[in-house]
C-alpha cells in the first residue's frame, strides 16, 4: 500500500498523485482517461480507460451426442449461472433431446430458445443482470415460502379430513411453488457468480463481498426449506392417526410463525429478535424429538423429520442474520 497527501487546486479542486508502476503497468499518459468509481466501502477505485462495458459476452458449444440425460440439466443450469451469452447444443441427438432442453430452458428465467433445427439449438441468455435487485429476489422467494407453509397446512387438514381430492391439489400446488423457487434461487446464484466476477456490476448492484456471501446463504436456506415443505405436504399421503396429524399441523402452524418473524429479523437486522428465533426452533425440535420417542406411524414421522429440518433453515437464517447485525 502506498500513501500521498491530497493538493487542494483552486477553489473546487483536489489533486493527488498516481503511483508510477500503476502508470506504466497500464500504459497511461499524460492526456489519457482514467474511470474513478466510489465502491461500498467508501473507497475510490481507479482504472485505465473509460469503462462502458459490465457484461462482457461468452459463448460455448456442447455436443449432446457426449452428455446423459442428467448430465444434460447440470449443464444448461451450469450455463445458465456462469453468465454464457450463447449456448449452442448440436450432435445426431439434438432432435431427440429437444424436448428435455426445452424443459430445462423453461426453468430459467430469461434463458430462450433462438434456434432449433434436427441438428442444432441455440439457447440465448435474455436477462440484463445490472437491472435486476439481490432484495428483490430473496423478497419472492420469502412470499413463496410463506405460501408454501400455509398450503401445506392446508393438505394437513384435507388429510384430516380424508379429502384425497383436496391432498392431491394443495401437493401440486405446492409443486408449482417449488419450481418457481428453484427459477429464483438459480436466478440469484447467477447474479452472485457475475457479480463476484464483474466489480463493476457488484457496484451497480449496491452488492459488497459480505452481502454476496449473505445473498447466497439464505437464497439456497430459503430453496431447501421450500423443498423440505413440498416433501412433508407428500408424505401427508401416507396412513397417519388423527392425533398425528394434529401434532403435526400444530408443529407446522408454530413454524409458520417462527419463519416470519426470523424473516423479519433478517429484513430488519434485528439482533434480539433472530435470537429468539433460535430459542424457539431449539424448544420446537425438543418437542419434535419427544413426539417420535414413541412408536409412531412411518407417515408421521417421516413428516415430523420434514418439520426438523426446516426448523434447521430457519435456525441458518437465524443465525446468519445475527452474524451480519
Amino acid at each position: 500500500m502506498e500513501y500521498r497527501k491530497i493538493v487542494k487546486s483552486g477553489n473546487t479542486s483536489y489533486v493527488v498523485s498516481i503511483p508510477r508502476d500503476w502508470i506504466l503497468k497500464n500504459k497511461v499518459e499524460k492526456g489519457s482517461i482514467i474511470s474513478i468509481e466510489e465502491n461500498s466501502e467508501n473507497a475510490l477505485v481507479i482504472r485505465a480507460g473509460e469503462q462502458h462495458e459490465i457484461k462482457k459476452e461468452k459463448s460455448v458449444s456442447i455436443n449432446l451426442d457426449e452428455i446423459t440425460p442428467a448430465t444434460l440439466r447440470r449443464e444448461v443450469v451450469s450455463c445458465y449461472i456462469n453468465g454464457y451469452s450463447t449456448v449452442e447444443f448440436f450432435g445426431k441427438s439434438a432432435k431427440e433431446k429437444a424436448e428435455a432442453i426445452k424443459k430445462e430452458v423453461e426453468e430459467l428465467i430469461a434463458f430462450e430458445i433462438m434456434e432449433m433445427s434436427p441438428k442444432r439449438i441455440v439457447v440465448k441468455d435474455c436477462l440484463s443482470v445490472e437491472q435486476m435487485s439481490a432484495e428483490s429476489i430473496v423478497r419472492k422467494m420469502d412470499v413463496t415460502a410463506r405460501e408454501m407453509i400455509k398450503e401445506a397446512l392446508t393438505v394437513l387438514e384435507a388429510k384430516e379430513k380424508k379429502d384425497a381430492n383436496a391432498i392431491s391439489e394443495g401437493i401440486d400446488s405446492i409443486e408449482s411453488m417449488d419450481k418457481n423457487m428453484n427459477r429464483l434461487v438459480f436466478l440469484s446464484s447467477k447474479i452472485v457468480r457475475e457479480a463476484l466476477e464483474n466489480s463493476l456490476l457488484a457496484q451497480k448492484l449496491k452488492l459488497s463481498p459480505l452481502n454476496i456471501l449473505v445473498q447466497n446463504i439464505i437464497t439456497t436456506t430459503l430453496e431447501n426449506l421450500g423443498d423440505n415443505v413440498k416433501n412433508l405436504a407428500r408424505f401427508a399421503s401416507m396412513p397417519a392417526s388423527v392425533e398425528e396429524l394434529r401434532f403435526i399441523k400444530h408443529q407446522l402452524a408454530a413454524s409458520l410463525e417462527n419463519y416470519e418473524d426470523v424473516i423479519k429479523a433478517y429484513f430488519t437486522a434485528d439482533k434480539q429478535k433472530s435470537n429468539n428465533v433460535s430459542d424457539v426452533k431449539h424448544m420446537l425440535r425438543e418437542k419434535n424429538e419427544d413426539f417420535l420417542k414413541a412408536k409412531r406411524s412411518v407417515g408421521a414421522v417421516r413428516m415430523v423429520e420434514r418439520l426438523q429440518a426446516i426448523e434447521s433453515f430457519i435456525g441458518i437464517i437465524s443465525r446468519t442474520t445475527i452474524d451480519m447485525a
